[in-house]
């Protein structure tokens, strides 16, 4: 035995700095911080709030809201997601959440927490006010307001009726309708003030004697959140409830706060608390013996109970906080386990009472919800998939329909004992509201009755994914109907093989998305081998089908200093593809619009149309190529309903290109800007001397200054034309080629 311990210690010891080693490894070394970017924004770009921070458990923590804006002021704050039994990796991990505030007109100070974290310099001043009047195919028309002069804001389509803020130049019109330029604009918001919080008026004592605050009481603190009142209203007074909105502001640790005020209350609004208004919803609870709500809250991790305060009619003449009372489930007609909507009202913090149960309001009405219906008829059909994130270890119903929607349709199971993955069946449903299941799984509705589909006329699908000469280990395979414009399912491969079960007779193709991180030399491919869903090979499904093989195709990404980056999106909400923007995804961002293009294949094609690199979309329909040789190319995304293509040349003088690109249905144009004009690129910009001008055909160029005088006009030829500049003066210019018109800057 006293061999064996020296021995045994120091195995202890090498696994422990073994472990330190490898934490220190994957810790960052800023674990919490926040940032806004982009840092030197022009007046069209969009202002991002980021914060950045380590959550022990792999599951994230915190989403940004923006707390109040004030002139020339925004307030971000993090608040924490729910605790709502999400299955977690238990792994140190880092997460990004984002908040979009946007574009800027005027400087801006940002606020993270209640400190400043930025200040943007507006690049584009803008000072004129006006109201869009009418649209044309690809601009709106601008009023202004002071002049009545008429101004086109290009390549964006405003509903008539919009408020406007803006800077535009007036130029000398050669032909009509002509309408000057707005150089930037931003839309008018009609609210500031979203009365986004619950209170209570309280009275200051001691040394805030006299003076009136807001308390949050959403926020369970050792302390009272309170806010200052501003302006200071004489018709309130202690113990008004109130709904209103505020920001916070920096704590001094040098000041002494004897007021425990945490921001200003920039506006309310009186909450009648004898009016029962059912905007809540919940589930009923015990807690120490007592039936209590329980509200489905996403700003709170820690459970938010309700006393039920109700007399014999179910209703409450007289509301009282300090008479509340609870009922047995008896008495009120409820029991643990129920869902309801409810009306009530939050009560004040109070520390000085126990309160075992965190009860932070009285609830004044309820009724159940989520009834089932009597009877049941079997009107749809869906297949039987697994769920995802939080919802991982549950099974789902997903409705089958030919109908174009926005998202996937799924339905909850009561009872899967009889079910697997990939059963198809008849059901009936009902409709549910949405509650703390949904914000992670998109439940619509819960399966009141079904009955699983064994008709001899379905087959299966199965077959493999080559990468070369070896299986493809990581990645997904989608499955098309070739009568069909959307993916009907995705299987996670994870062994090489794909399993399509309980599908009818019909034609079908096979889309392998490879693991981009592990297969960094392969694209996306369709069965055989095609990249483009128009050259897809189909297969006739009549029969069970076990050896249909995808090979990807590889490629080698020819390396530079150039890059290509972009944002993607779709012209219409009906042309997203679901099942490709679910595929894969692991990220919660409620900011997102329903249009953006989300975990879309990217391809880069050269000269001949063969592909040299690819990328995904991000949850923000972000992409970007990095370290590409300079070279002319092409960039193509597409589902099997749309599809978008933008020509970018990457030269020495002209290493950066940003390609924004709209999904459109084939026949259509998708690149941006409109692909009609002859115009492939045109640099530097700014410009010292020579100006490159690349054209696809001959067009006329006319050059003005910021007055509308006529500077410069000439015919130029297809391909590349060089222009001397050198008789103008420094300052900003006006190029306009075909039917687009460029800034340009002379130095």
């Amino acid at each position: 035995m006293k061999k064996i311990l020296p021995k045994t210690m120091l195995l202890f010891i090498i696994s422990m700095l073994s472990f330190m080693s490898a934490w220190s490894q994957i810790m960052p070394t800023e674990q919490y911080f926040a940032e806004v970017y982009p840092s030197n924004p022009s007046a069209t770009d969009s202002i991002y709030v980021a914060y950045i921070y380590v959550s022990n458990d792999g599951c994230p923590d915190y989403f940004l809201a923006k707390d109040s804006v004030v002139v020339n002021k925004i307030y971000v704050s993090k608040k924490r997601l729910p605790d709502l039994g999400m299955m977690c990796t238990q792994v140190i991990s880092k997460f990004k959440t984002i908040l979009n505030l946007g574009t800027v007109s005027e400087n801006t100070e940002i606020y993270f927490d209640g400190t400043l974290i930025k200040t943007i310099y507006a690049s584009c001043t803008m000072d004129r006010m006006g109201v869009v009047t009418g649209k044309s195919i690809n601009f709106s028309i601008l009023k202004d307001n002071s002049t009545g002069d008429l101004f086109e804001i290009r390549d964006k389509l405003l509903p008539t009726g919009t408020t406007v803020k803006f800077k535009g130049t007036k130029i000398q019109c050669i032909t009509t309708p002509c309408y000057n330029i707005v150089e930037c604009y931003t839309v008018v918001e009609t609210s500031a003030c979203p009365l986004d919080k619950d209170g209570i008026v309280v009275a200051g004592i001691d040394g805030c004697s006299g003076k009136m605050f807001i308390e949050d009481t959403r926020v369970m603190t050792a302390f009272p959140q309170r806010y200052v009142i501003s302006p200071l209203s004489t018709n309130l007074k202690a113990g008004d409830r109130v709904k209103f909105s505020g920001y916070k502001t920096a704590i001094d640790s040098s000041a002494v706060n004897l007021c425990f005020t945490v921001g200003i209350a920039t506006c309310y609004e009186l909450i009648d608390i004898t009016n029962c208004v059912k905007d809540k919803k919940g589930v009923v609870v015990k807690c120490d013996g007592q039936l209590l709500i329980q509200e489905y809250s996403p700003i709170s991790s820690v459970r938010q109970l309700f006393t039920i305060k109700i007399d014999d009619n179910n209703t409450i003449p007289n509301v009282n906080p300090a008479s509340a009372n609870l009922y047995n489930s008896t008495r009120i007609g409820v029991k643990e386990g129920d869902e309801v909507v409810f009306g009530g009202y939050y009560v004040r913090n109070d520390s000085n009472t126990t309160n075992s149960c965190r009860i932070i309001g009285i609830a004044t009405c309820y009724e159940l919800r989520n009834i089932p219906p009597v009877g049941c008829i079997m009107n749809k059909k869906g297949i039987v998939v697994p769920g995802i994130d939080g919802c991982t270890g549950q099974l789902f119903l997903k409705e089958m329909t030919k109908e174009l929607v926005a998202y996937t349709r799924l339905y909850k199971i009561a009872d899967t004992s009889t079910l697997k993955i990939g059963d198809y069946v008849r059901f009936g449903s009902y409709d549910i509201a949405k509650d703390s299941l949904t914000i992670l799984c998109p439940v619509v509705g819960m399966v009141a009755c079904y009955s699983k589909i064994t008709t001899p006329e379905t087959y299966s699908l199965t077959g493999k994914a080559m990468a070369g000469n070896e299986l493809m280990k990581s990645g997904s395979a989608l499955l098309f109907n070739k009568n069909y414009r959307k993916a009907l399912i995705s299987y996670p491969i994870t062994d090489g093989s794909f399993v399509f079960a309980g599908l009818p007779q019909a034609e079908y193709t096979v889309y392998v998305i490879p693991d981009i991180n592990l297969y960094k030399n392969y694209l996306p491919t369709f069965y055989i081998n095609k990249i483009f869903f128009k050259t897809a090979d189909y297969i006739t499904l009549n029969d069970n089908i076990e050896y249909l093989t995808v090979e990807l195709k590889n490629y080698k990404m020819p390396v530079g200093t150039g890059k290509i980056y972009g944002n993607i999106f779709f012209e219409t909400i009906a042309l997203k593809d679901t099942v490709m923007a679910e595929n894969g995804m692991r990220k919660i961002n409620a900011e997102v619009a329903a249009n953006i293009a989300v975990n879309i294949p990217v391809l880069l094609l050269n000269s001949d149309n063969a592909a040299v690199a690819w990328t995904m979309t991000d949850a923000y329909g972000n992409y970007a190529f990095e370290n590409i040789a300079l070279d002319n190319y092409k960039v193509v995304s597409e589902t099997a309903a749309a599809i978008a293509e933008f020509p970018v040349s990457l030269t020495s003088a002209n290493t950066t290109v940003n390609a924004d690109l709209m999904l459109k249905r084939e026949l259509e144009s998708t690149d941006i800007p409109d692909r009609k004009i002859n115009l492939l690129t045109i640099y530097p910009n700014p410009v010292v001397d020579n100006l490159t001008v690349e054209l696809i055909k001959n067009s006329d160029i006319t050059i003005f200054n910021t007055t509308g005088q006529l500077l410069m006009q000439k015919q130029l030829n297809s391909g590349t034309n060089v222009l001397n500049l050198n008789t103008l003066s420094k300052g900003l210019f006006f190029v306009k080629i075909g039917d687009k018109t460029i800034k340009l800057i002379k130095d």
